[in-house]
């Protein structure tokens, strides 16, 4: 293609703009780009960082741990409609119908609220996984900061090559421009 160029400042430019790939395809190995596009949201990629994965791991397992209560809290009362419920921070409540006979219900579930369909209740069990589960939400949280200042460091390593490649590509652009400018003032 240059060989076809007339301009040798527009050869030159286009010479000086610097294979950008290696280092864009080590940014996409961090993190997904069309989710951060879609989101605004700064989301790693599944293996980047072990910090982020190992708590991304522990979150996955309180979550379980949450699911395996609930089915022995089900087969403990014998209630197989019990189910978790809630909104916000109580979203883990253990829900049940309004019609479950009352004396059923163990001396250790604490009442949070009810309707005229269901009650909600907590249990110290329950609130111990909660507890394991909000433990490991910070930590996932505290490994995504980490790993994402680690991604912007590696795109800081290359800081003179990131901006000659941008100063560049703003030149081609700007010659474009001018040529088109060019074009449509002679009448074409």
């Amino acid at each position: 293609m240059q060989e076809e160029l007339c301009s040798s400042l527009l050869q030159d430019v286009i010479a000086d703009i610097p294979n950008v790939s290696e280092l864009v395809h080590e940014l996409e190995r961090g993190f997904d780009v069309e989710k951060a596009r879609a989101s605004d949201a700064f989301q790693l990629r599944a293996g980047y960082d072990e910090e982020y994965d190992s708590a991304l791991h522990r979150i996955h397992a309180a979550e379980g741990k949450l699911q395996q209560l609930l089915a022995r809290e089900k087969a403990s009362i014998n209630c197989p409609r019990l189910k978790f419920s809630g909104s916000g921070k109580d979203c883990y409540l253990l829900e049940m119908p309004a019609d479950f006979p009352q004396r059923l219900v163990p001396a250790e579930y604490e009442l949070h609220g009810q309707t005229k369909a269901c009650r909600r209740y907590s249990t110290p069990a329950l609130q111990r996984e909660l507890d394991a589960l909000e433990t490991a939400k910070d930590e996932l949280e505290g490994a995504k900061r980490r790993a994402s200042t680690r991604v912007c460091v590696l795109f800081d390593s290359d800081y003179a090559t990131w901006c000659r490649a941008v100063t560049r590509i703003a030149e081609f652009d700007a010659l474009l421009a001018l040529a088109k400018a060019s074009e449509s003032a002679d009448g074409q």
